[in-house]
């Protein structure tokens, strides 16, 4: 199956830079994010290419089709359609509420 095209929201692009904004203070951590960043762009890049995606969905009732996974403590919602994977939301915290995920 050929990749599907990575949509990215105004409240991803947000997200990522919030926590640029607010975490980077030294040189240790820019590598620290520079890290994760990459991580997590080599997990969405796979699954946008994998058929479906079994992972973990949202449990909440306003989010339909709504999937997630965790890297570390950072949270990254995604809607997967046929041909497209959408960036909805990055969350940088440690806990997340479980009755939304």
């Amino acid at each position: 199956m050929p990749k599907r095209k990575i949509l990215i929201t105004r409240s991803f692009e947000k997200g990522l830079k919030n926590w640029e904004e607010y975490k980077i203070e030294t040189e240790e951590d820019l590598k620290h994010y520079t890290t994760k960043i990459r991580f997590i762009t080599q997990e969405i890049i796979r699954i946008s290419e994998q058929q479906s995606y079994p992972f973990k969905k949202v449990n909440y009732r306003n989010s339909k089709k709504i999937q997630y996974f965790i890297y570390q403590q950072h949270v990254i919602f995604f809607k997967l359609s046929d041909k497209t994977l959408n960036l909805l939301y990055f969350i940088a915290a440690r806990r997340v509420k479980n009755r939304y995920i």
